[in-house]
């Protein structure tokens, strides 16, 4: 059976075949200007299953209903979080209330057998969740990314007007640019630190790092940590575990 599996955040769309993740492929990815239907998409055939992460508005969510029945006649199956899944015990009051995209990425790190982890998701958000050795979820923290920093700064400041993606300088900057990038990159490392090392403080067992999103590399990189382990594509992997455990 061939089941599409699509990862939607606030970005881009991802996807992958259940095939092509089993093969180890990278996802495709596109950003949807004006709700455009990519052409990538459009090509695949023998699609007979759909299941969806979102973490877009109803309205969005809406329009890939129907672009899915219209491309290929199927109703995609949208992932919602819920108390317990494919091993791992939410730990939200409200299970629901928690976002698929980290539901999806916890399944898939539990799934990785490295005991107790600090499940990094690097977009245009930055979530962190931990997720002790037998499964369970013990909290998270969400932060702005590293764009959304920057964007922070540009409009809420007279003078500070820095809109390119410049390389992290790794010591103090000299410029404004520098100091910007350099300072957004400080707050997102200051900020994974200090949450290992709570969570570290909080269990008995080894913390691991596992990290995704479009910037994990990049902090990974910065964190200068060999245990580090940066999987791309976790949402996608967690949401073959959501669709195949139901």
């Amino acid at each position: 059976m061939s089941i599409l599996l699509m990862d939607w955040g606030n970005t881009r769309l991802k996807w992958l075949t259940s095939d092509e993740l089993d093969q180890g492929q990278v996802a495709q990815a596109a950003r949807l200007q004006e709700r455009h239907w990519p052409d990538a998409l459009r090509a695949l055939s023998h699609v007979q299953r759909v299941w969806v992460s979102s973490v877009r508005s109803p309205a969005d969510e809406a329009w890939l209903h129907e672009s899915c029945l219209n491309c290929w006649g199927i109703k995609p199956e949208f992932a919602r979080s819920e108390a317990y899944c494919a091993g791992v015990t939410n730990a939200y009051r409200e299970p629901d209330r928690l976002g698929v995209d980290r539901w999806m990425a916890m399944l898939a790190a539990h799934h990785l057998g490295l005991g107790a982890v600090l499940v990094v998701d690097a977009g245009t958000a930055v979530t962190l969740d931990a997720l002790d050795a037998q499964g369970r979820h013990v909290g998270g923290f969400i932060v702005p990314g590293y764009e959304l920093m920057l964007q922070a700064l540009n409009q809420h400041t007279a003078r500070i007007n820095v809109t390119e993606m410049m390389a992290w300088p790794s010591s103090f900057g000299c410029s404004t640019a520098e100091a910007v990038a350099g300072g957004a990159m400080q707050a997102l490392l200051g900020t994974l630190q200090r949450s290992h090392a709570l969570f570290c403080r909080q269990t008995a067992d080894r913390v691991n790092w596992v990290l995704t999103g479009g910037w994990g590399e990049r902090l990974a990189e910065a964190l200068e940590i060999p245990s580090v382990a940066v999987h791309r594509d976790l949402v996608l992997k967690g949401l073959s575990l959501w669709g195949t455990s139901r």
